[in-house]
């Protein structure tokens, strides 16, 4: 694949995005340190001004993020993340977290890098105690891992995604700019999910992220059925049967009230989402 090929890989069009030109030029191997952590530091300090700490989370605080699952997820809930899968994820890949002014942990998205051709991240689990709800620091902690992952070499993000988790629908696809690269209606242990991806070039975490206002113009200004699809959260069987037959995949989550009247999915022709032409 060509280089310019390449850096539109899983790239949503500007025409629904919060685009800048500047970060569409590739980076020099001197230039990727100095954006990763200038963005880190971004986070951070978003971070900090609601009284929280983020960090990179280090074998100790292996009580801590198990406690924070304890208090965020009902007894028995699917876990990823026995005490010693944490141990090797805590060892060999990363997790941010955000601690309170106590110390506590409130928050942590678990990560670890795989050696497949696209070097993934893959997000195990994002987890956000309820008593620092309502800023969106999931987003901030997987914007976070994102950058990690980056300057670790990954060069794509994936994670999971419900269909019918509508804060981190609207999170995941709106604010960090993940794509919903394919649908699996009943995926071992957790049933309907979409693997979410997201190209880790400087594009692709700062140019996916949608403009409400443009994706309410772009609505208006085409046709629903050929130019874009609306899909419904809770009809699966649609979603399963766009994504066996169509060529549209998802892109964004118009939220219940904002351009639409119900919670939907938005969709677009993947060949304007630069997906592979087996994707």
């Amino acid at each position: 694949m060509h280089a310019s090929e390449s850096r539109r890989r899983y790239r949503k069009p500007e025409t629904i995005c919060r685009y800048s030109e500047s970060w569409e030029r590739p980076l020099g191997e001197e230039d990727l340190p100095v954006f990763v952590d200038s963005k880190k530091r971004e986070i951070e300090d978003r971070v900090s001004t609601l009284g929280l700490h983020l960090r990179l989370a280090t074998p100790h605080d292996m009580d801590g993020i198990m406690d924070l699952h304890g208090r965020c997820f009902p007894p028995g809930t699917q876990s990823l993340e026995t005490p010693y899968v944490l141990h090797r994820i805590l060892n060999y890949g990363y997790t941010p977290i955000i601690e309170n002014p106590d110390g506590v942990i409130v928050g942590a998205n678990i990560c670890v890098g795989y050696d497949d051709p696209d070097r993934t991240a893959y997000g195990v689990r994002i987890t956000v105690d309820t008593s620092v709800s309502g800023h969106n620091l999931g987003a901030e902690l997987v914007n976070y891992s994102c950058l990690t992952g980056m300057a670790r070499g990954s060069h794509m993000r994936r994670g999971l995604l419900s269909p019918t988790n509508y804060g981190s629908a609207s999170n995941f696809l709106n604010y960090v700019g993940y794509l919903c690269e394919s649908f699996h209606p009943e995926l071992p242990g957790f049933g309907p999910r979409f693997i979410v991806a997201l190209p880790l070039t400087p594009g692709g975490i700062m140019n996916n992220r949608i403009d409400p206002e443009k994706l309410k113009v772009f609505v208006l200004a085409h046709e629903e059925g050929r130019d874009y699809l609306l899909l419904d959260p809770l009809d699966l069987e649609g979603i399963e049967r766009s994504y066996r037959e169509s060529s549209f995949r998802i892109a964004a989550f118009c939220k219940k009230g904002t351009i639409v009247e119900d919670n939907r999915f938005f969709a677009l022709p993947k060949d304007q989402l630069g997906f592979p032409k087996d994707g």
